[in-house]
């Protein structure tokens, strides 16, 4: 049995956890098993379907000093909390969008003895420290590990232009995703979007999203089309922002937010155009 322990922030409901939940559905639990080490406190979206794999879910309490020593303060933590668990896995996989981030990470566990360290990039950019990031992905090459990306400019962006990556592209069972008008009917008298024209958007409301830019083009649309309504799937910390901006662009009334969905693939059906202008 290979054990892997994943990094990341928390188990939610977004892109790279539902690629890291979709491996973990598909792969054989007689050969490898995933167990996830979170950097975040609290319940994840995705915690009870872990669980009823048969992994475990372990959280780490990080520094909360604001100060320029909580990058040490951290990097000690997770070096003392993978030395105490070395000896149940054979791999740490970081997922990342920071050089900074996976180059410490990627360093505790090697110093903590863990033999085999991968990092994941999942991102283009990222919304911090970017000159701390140009830095750390010269130092991230250096280091012994073994290096993924779920695309070439994935790649590019943690690891630079010469760096040395393995594509793994997010796969999904596409099966899910085959087109039935029994289920599109179905969600639209859920709904009652009936003959309305719905422009969905799903991911989490995050600046990469770019759910305001959304609003703006769907606030042109409705000039030309005044049966048409917006709908957006998922949660997150700019919610807030885009309902007020509903408010102020007055389209409250054909904007429509279903939170979390578990059935994603469903309610991809019951619209007519997906509109997704991420900003990366």
């Amino acid at each position: 049995m290979i054990k892997i322990l994943h990094y990341v922030s928390l188990m939610n409901r977004a892109g790279q956890e539902t690629f890291i939940m979709n491996v973990f559905k598909t792969i054989d639990p007689n050969v490898i098993s995933f167990d996830f080490l979170c950097s975040l406190p609290g319940k994840g979206d995705y915690d009870d379907d872990i669980h009823s794999l048969g992994g475990e879910i372990y959280h780490i309490d990080l520094s909360k000093r604001q100060t320029k020593f909580k990058q040490v303060d951290n990097f000690f933590i997770l070096y003392n909390y993978l030395k105490s668990v070395k000896k149940k896995y054979e791999a740490f996989h970081i997922h990342t969008q920071h050089a900074m981030d996976g180059y410490q990470e990627a360093l505790a566990a090697k110093i903590a003895g863990f033999p085999i360290v991968i990092v994941h990039s999942h991102s283009t950019n990222t919304l911090f420290h970017i000159k701390a990031h140009m830095l750390f992905r010269k130092l991230l090459n250096h280091l012994d590990i073994t290096r993924l990306a779920c695309s070439d400019l994935a790649g590019k962006w943690l690891y630079g232009e010469t760096g040395k990556y393995e594509v793994i592209h997010n796969g999904i069972d596409i099966q899910q995703y085959r087109f039935h008008k029994e289920i599109r009917d179905r969600l639209r008298k859920q709904y009652e979007w009936n003959d309305k024209l719905i422009i969905g958007h799903v991911g989490s409301f995050t600046y990469p999203k770019n759910h305001e830019f959304i609003l703006d083009v769907f606030n042109e649309i409705l000039k030309i089309n005044s049966n048409a309504y917006l709908v957006f799937a998922g949660e997150g910390e700019l919610s807030e922002n885009i309902i007020a901006k509903c408010e102020i662009l007055n389209i409250k009334d054909h904007v429509t937010f279903l939170g979390i969905q578990n059935n994603i693939n469903e309610v991809d059906q019951a619209y007519d155009v997906m509109l997704f202008p991420s900003r990366y």
